[in-house]
């Protein structure tokens, strides 16, 4: 019997949450596999992890937030190496160390001297500025396996061709949406725009909110609902979200909604996915959702959304940070009807070519060392 050891830092059910799941799924029955997963603190991910019968414990092996080191880079550095000992403790008894982000900082401290552990780091951020240096060199000490949610995660890092890497998309579970809810644009105008997601200013909900304005004024109109709920130290975008609809008589045509566990109405009521990242997002979860459900995806042309849409054929792509662009792109979405069906077809045909679940168990299975799989 393998046993695994599964570290995170979320406890919500955002992306890289659910993600998560997603692994923990494909090893929960496996009657060669124990797993034990250790969270920072109680949340939605953890009860929803208990409710698989998946043994999870509870304690901060060196989990910060931006806001904390920036507060305190000290008393975050002593945080740190205080979980690192707490994981060397614990550690001893697992055949493998698996850790489903860059942020669970003591694994930097722990992993060099794991020489015997099958150690892997899965890594949904994309690396810019300093950032690209630090943790380039700092999961090269690692010696550990290396898993990208998308090329364009892997690409944005340095010194790690001697590592063993890979890429390994993530896939939706359509049975937990809503069987009726795909698109159909064919004689049918569409209105409604759904943005889903943390607020957070790098998120570009204000971009959105920018477009939506120019648009009404030229008598264009779009609904549009903001999903999603505010990362502890960041209430202040919501709070200028919140001032910009008021100051632009927005409220007839933009609802901002906390974070939902089922999103299954939201999608069913949308027409569109934005996802105007002002920032490079290193996969997209939201984009692949929409491609399943035949949505018409509307998405930044930078990082992983950039790889997985063809412009105009697959979805629509607009220039970073244009207003202008995004008003040009959703405009062309309400005047050409006929492509934009055109595009739903195809981008769900793609959907359906490579985020099989079934692809997806089998990778993650290979990752584990848990079967040998030929490569495709």
């Amino acid at each position: 019997m393998k046993s695994i050891l599964v570290l995170h830092s979320g406890v919500e059910l955002y992306g890289s949450d659910r993600s998560i799941l997603q692994i923990i799924e494909v090893i929960k029955d496996n009657p060669n596999v124990y797993t034990t997963v250790v969270l920072h603190r109680q949340g939605k991910l953890g009860e929803y992890i208990e409710s698989l019968n998946v043994n999870v414990t509870y304690e901060n092996y060196g989990v910060l937030s931006r806001h904390d080191v920036k507060k305190s880079p000290f008393r975050s550095f002593i945080k740190v190496l205080s979980g690192a000992v707490k994981l060397w403790k614990n550690v001893k008894s697992y055949d493998v160390v698996y850790v489903n982000t860059i942020t669970v900082y003591s694994t930097y401290i722990l992993f060099p001297f794991l020489f015997k552990k099958q150690k892997i780091i899965n890594i949904r951020e994309i690396a810019t500025g300093m950032n690209r240096y630090v943790f380039s060199a700092l999961l090269r000490l690692t010696n550990a396996m290396l898993i990208f949610n998308s090329n364009t995660t892997r690409n944005s890092y340095l010194y790690i061709r001697g590592q063993y890497t890979d890429v390994l998309y993530n896939y939706i579970d359509k049975s937990n949406l809503e069987s009726d809810v795909t698109y159909e644009s064919k004689n049918k105008i569409p209105y409604n725009i759904l943005i889903l997601g943390r607020i957070y200013p790098l998120k570009g909900q204000l971009l959105a909110l920018k477009a939506i304005k120019k648009l009404k004024d030229k008598n264009v109109s779009f609904f549009t609902r903001i999903v999603g709920g505010t990362a502890p130290g960041r209430e202040k975008y919501l709070i200028e979200l919140v001032a910009y609809i008021k100051e632009n008589s927005l409220s007839d045509c933009v609802e901002l909604f906390e974070f939902q566990d089922d999103v299954s109405e939201l999608y069913k009521w949308a027409d569109i996915v934005l996802v105007p990242s002002i920032y490079p997002e290193s996969f997209g979860r939201t984009v692949i959702e929409g491609m399943a459900l035949s949505k018409i995806v509307v998405a930044s042309d930078h990082g992983g959304p950039s790889e997985l849409i063809e412009n105009g054929k697959t979805g629509l792509l607009f220039k970073p940070n244009s207003i202008q662009d995004l008003v040009n792109c959703l405009t062309s979405v309400r005047n050409d009807t006929n492509k934009m069906q055109s595009i739903s077809t195809q981008l769900r045909i793609f959907y359906e070519k490579t985020f099989t679940k079934e692809k997806f168990e089998q990778h993650v299975m290979k990752i584990l060392g848990l079967v040998d799989i030929e490569e495709n």
